[in-house]
């Protein structure tokens, strides 16, 4: 129940002298916020009622909260049209449902940032001999369009992404670079170049892209949908293997996939969120690393002054510089800048009630 952002307290007359990660207070957790712990039951529901001892309780305007299991994203549309529901938040709202609900007389979505600044990114496994070549990257960077998977999967809801920062993160960015542009010849070339020519109408070779299929609303289904064809037009069979978000977390981890596609914060200071993913001394068996193996001593050197940087403008020059030699040899495949829409009943008010949306209902309710 600890959100990696913060750092929560715990009752030590439940957690001393026992392993926390098998405590039973874990099921039923003792807080200090606006709600308390009420019931849950397994694949349905938990409940939180309100805390009459919370410091700001003049601002709890709820008496009780109810977190409905919804797996299916259409479902969870439907449950908020017919009033069933009162809140979607941005990670199980999908794409599909977002022009919907923003039509209907009832429902209301809101376009809310954060500043973990998302992309979703598509990390390149290098101990793959195929895809330890620089010439294959670059091809499958060039394979896709990404400005058409934001329209296909996110119904034009994201900025297509063009490196390890977002373009609105400034003064980190670096605004030299472009949108890669889909370029199907060229990425026939390099692959060419790369030892991979094309054998009649075959593929060129296969590679597996490992994600969650629930994530993002199921908008990483459909953009894994799209790549799939866009590279089977220069000869790379892309796999797909979908899953539970534990089991991509695990594959993750343990390094085993070719192709990992998921969602990570790059913001809002290049030290704590973009270096930890591209440093050689960061190839770790922790998601949120270096999981690629990736290794430029170049990069190295860069990140690593910039992280020590105190000169603001000199630091961030070095940031720059730093993702104009990552877009020349990829590790990965930038997709979209994530925005964060989310959706309530008209009326509701107070949503997002955090900048980081890890919702705490302060100054939440119904407007009289």
């Amino acid at each position: 129940f600890s959100q990696p952002n913060f750092a929560q307290m715990f009752p030590k007359h439940l957690y001393e002298g026992n392993d926390p990660r098998t405590n039973p207070a874990n099921l039923k957790p003792i807080g200090t916020g606006p709600f308390m712990f009420k019931e849950w039951v397994r694949g349905s529901y938990i409940v939180l009622e309100r805390n009459p001892n919370y410091f700001q309780k003049d601002k709890v305007f709820i008496d009780r909260l109810v977190f409905q299991i919804v797996p299916d994203p259409g479902a969870r549309q439907i449950v908020l049209e017919r009033g069933e529901i009162d809140h979607i938040p941005y990670f199980g709202l999908a794409p599909s449902s977002i022009e919907p609900l923003a039509a209907n007389k009832n429902t209301q979505v809101i376009d809310a940032m954060r500043p973990a600044l998302g992309e979703i990114i598509a990390f390149i496994n290098l101990r793959n001999p195929i895809l330890a070549k620089k010439e294959v990257r670059q091809a499958l960077s060039v394979s896709i369009d990404r400005e058409q998977i934001v329209k296909l999967a996110l119904n034009g809801r994201a900025n297509a992404a063009r490196g390890p920062v977002r373009s609105d993160n400034p003064p980190f960015f670096n605004p030299d670079l472009k949108v890669p542009v889909r370029d199907v010849a060229k990425a026939g070339q390099l692959l060419d170049a790369a030892g991979y020519p094309r054998k009649g109408s075959g593929p060129r070779f296969a590679i597996k892209l490992s994600y969650s299929a629930a994530d993002e609303g199921g908008a990483l289904q459909s953009a894994a949908e799209v790549m799939r064809e866009q590279m089977k037009d220069v000869g790379v069979d892309l796999q797909l293997q979908p899953s539970d978000a534990a089991t991509w977390q695990e594959n993750s981890q343990q390094w085993n996939f070719d192709l990992s596609l998921g969602s990570y914060g790059t913001g809002p200071d290049p030290k704590i969120a973009v270096t930890r993913l591209y440093t050689t001394g960061n190839i770790r068996h922790v998601l949120g690393s270096n999981l690629m193996g990736y290794s430029n001593k170049q990069v190295d050197e860069l990140l690593e002054k910039a992280d020590k940087e105190m000169n603001p403008e000199t630091r961030a020059n070095l940031y720059r510089q730093a993702q104009t030699v990552m877009v020349d040899d990829p590790p990965a495949l930038w997709l979209w800048e994530k925005f964060y829409p989310i959706a309530v009943r008209k009326g509701l008010v107070g949503l997002p009630s955090g900048s980081m949306h890890s919702e705490v209902f302060v100054g939440v309710g119904w407007a009289k």
